[in-house]
């Protein structure tokens, strides 16, 4: 999935609070998270695969699918 994707997927969302994204991660105020996670993978310049927080968007997408 890109980053657009992941964009369109989920901002402008609404979500219930709080999301669980993985065992040891819980995400208490999801538009911060959101923002923060969008903002880190903009200026990661390497493989945005390999970008924590692009995996951690990932996580929080599949959490709330």
């Amino acid at each position: 999935m890109t980053l657009a994707e992941l964009r369109a997927a989920l901002l402008g969302k609404s979500f219930t609070e709080p999301v669980q994204i993985n065992s040891s991660s819980t995400v208490s105020e999801p538009d911060k998270f959101l923002a923060i996670q969008f903002a880190d993978c903009e200026r990661w310049s390497r493989e945005i695969e390999k970008c924590p927080a692009y995996i951690r968007l990932v996580q929080f997408y599949e959490a709330t699918k």
